[in-house]
């Protein structure tokens, strides 16, 4: 629910960056309750804390499509939060390791976030920590209350055979490519000075090869790559992460051996290969754990998707949008 909110909004916040000056809208405000979910009302205040959150990172105006898109986003979060709390019950009440309610990480929160009277943006860093120390922890806690549950009502579990059976199908993709460890040089090809170019890297090859310079100190001062302040130091690489001239080359050398000079369309370049690293075919026991996880993700995504729309269909939903007006409306 959280993260889906926070991709839809990072969305909506790129293509208002992409369409440039928009004759803007202020953002939603609401002034009195904004949703009722099976006779509980949804009050205004946690509706404007939301629209507040965006207006921190927009700004107080935003074309009106995209203003009317985070009224109803912020609708559906504040919906199926109260929902869920439902749904959960009291199950939220204090575990049997005496830890805090989350009733009592809220009220935490709050003192935290109004101590001293400040802004929680304009806290000591302290402070800020706490408050995020906090949220994380009732985050968590919440997530395996709902794992919890998802377990009990949708049969939340990836069998071993699932494991074993996303294994096989995705093996060749699973296996570790050949890589080398490589250092370069590269020299840029000027259009106006390309025999020059290549002359000062046929130099530079017989300079490295016959010990009187080291490649760090070439690619340091000769090469006008983004590694220079490495020595040419790339670190490993598969065949395909390099150019393809380049690569061609490096992955016929062996550990330590040099290469002569490698002309591509825009440059010139020498490379050392440090180490290699061969194909090693997939392992079952090294990836099963990893597999588990990612697939018992993709499951809790689809339980819950599922979940929450079961709650829709079975409560009793009204929206207020006669409540809800841009900021300095008056009704």
């Amino acid at each position: 629910m959280i993260a889906a909110s926070v991709v839809g909004i990072c969305l909506a916040m790129m293509s208002v960056a992409s369409a440039g000056e928009v004759e803007g809208e202020k953002l939603m405000r609401a002034t009195g309750a904004v949703a009722t979910v099976d006779g509980e009302e949804i009050k205004a205040e946690a509706f404007n804390a939301k629209m507040e959150v965006v207006e921190e990172g927009l700004g107080a105006e935003i074309p009106v499509e995209l203003a009317e898109r985070f009224r109803d986003q912020a609708l559906d979060t504040l919906i199926e939060g109260r929902l869920m709390e439902a749904a959960l019950g009291n199950a939220d009440g204090e575990d049997e390791s005496g830890q805090e309610t989350s009733e009592e990480l809220d009220e935490q929160l709050r003192l935290l976030s109004t101590a001293s009277g400040v802004h929680e943006q304009q806290a000591p860093d302290g402070m800020r920590s706490m408050v995020e120390q906090l949220q994380s922890e009732k985050g968590h806690r919440l997530q395996a209350r709902i794992d919890a549950h998802l377990r009990r009502e949708y049969g939340l579990e990836v069998s071993k055979e699932e494991v074993r059976e996303f294994f096989e199908e995705n093996r060749r993709f699973l296996a570790s490519s050949e890589k080398v460890n490589l250092r370069k040089i590269r020299m840029g090809l000027n259009v106006d000075d390309r025999e020059a170019v290549r002359e000062r890297a046929r130099q530079t090859y017989e300079a490295i090869a016959g010990g009187e310079m080291s490649f760090y100190d070439a690619a340091q001062t000769l090469s006008d790559s983004q590694f220079t302040g490495a020595g040419g130091e790339v670190g490993y690489v598969r065949r395909t992460g390099i150019v393809e001239q380049v690569a061609d080359v490096a992955f016929e050398l062996e550990r330590n051996q040099l290469s002569e000079p490698i002309e591509t369309p825009y440059a010139v370049y020498i490379v050392e290969v440090l180490d290699r690293r061969p194909e090693r075919a997939a392992e079952f026991e090294e990836l099963a754990t990893g597999i588990e996880r990612l697939l018992l993700n993709n499951r809790r995504q689809e339980l819950y998707r599922q979940w929450v729309e079961d709650l829709r269909q079975e409560a009793e939903i009204e929206i207020h949008l006669e409540n809800i007006g841009t900021a300095g409306d008056d009704g």
